[in-house]
């Protein structure tokens, strides 16, 4: 019998995996601009008025270098759960099917399909809030000729507090992307059902998630949780949603 939740577990090492690497590269771009300020201090350690327009231009080219890194990393993540999961379906499910496996930067990180909004769109949107918030860090320090030290402590303490935004989206985009996988798998191999369930039961705030709700539903009188391979809801119930799919049990058995 196949074990779903282990692919679930594996499924959640790879967003773990990615965020590590995410976070190493952001703090990289954080060290590259600690390096411009410097570039840009006078011997005092303040930024000269005059100079300003330059060093924005330079932030400005910095956090698009950062927009590629976060789409970059998190395709790949992505990229790995697609593989793995199809690998898992034709190893533990059935050794005859085919993997069909999604060109994940084709059909997911360029496709607008959440709030209208690609990966590639959310990654340039995640820097852009880091970049409008330096910006006018920088700015207001330049002006009233803080320090770079000073300036630096407060970019960091930006990087510091927005981290889990950089988590809602590594969670969220590998997390679908193997719902996603697991569903056209399924559906290329002529597979009509699927089976939703919720990965944490014991939380407190389930009632309130979307998944909680599909776990329990039986649109089709197949049993709760039991959908269509075509619903499309249950592959992105909510953000940072690890609920995870299975096949039935009268699927596996051959009873339908």
């Amino acid at each position: 019998m196949a074990d779903f939740q282990a692919l679930a577990r594996e499924i959640s090492e790879y967003d773990e995996r990615t965020l590590r690497k995410l976070k190493r590269d952001i703090n990289a771009i954080r060290q590259e601009l600690g390096d411009l300020l410097d570039d840009f201090a006078n011997k005092d350690d303040s930024i000269n008025q005059r100079r300003l327009g330059r060093l924005l231009s330079e932030l400005d080219s910095l956090m698009a270098k950062q927009s590629e890194v976060i789409f970059d990393d998190t395709t790949e993540g992505m990229s790995l759960a697609a593989k793995a999961t199809a690998l898992f379906l034709v190893t533990h499910v059935n050794d005859k099917w085919n993997q069909y496996v999604l060109n994940v930067q084709n059909d997911l990180a360029m496709r607008k399909w959440l709030n209208d909004l690609s990966l590639w769109d959310r990654s340039r949107i995640i820097s852009g809030r880091y970049g409008d918030e330096i910006r006018s860090i920088i700015r207001q320090g330049v002006y009233q000729g803080v320090s770079t030290s000073r300036i630096r402590r407060q970019v960091r303490e930006i990087y510091e507090g927005t981290e889990s935004n950089l988590d809602r989206l590594v969670v969220s985009e590998i997390q679908n992307t193997y719902r996603l996988q697991f569903g056209h798998t399924n559906k290329q191999n002529g597979q009509i059902w699927i089976q939703f369930n919720e990965h944490f039961p014991a939380s407190k705030n389930r009632r309130n998630h979307e998944c909680y709700e599909y776990a329990r539903e039986d649109p089709y009188g197949k049993g709760p949780g039991i959908f269509k391979v075509d619903d499309e809801k249950i592959y992105s119930p909510h953000p940072q949603c690890t609920s995870y799919l299975s096949i039935p049990s009268f699927v596996l058995g051959g009873e339908a």
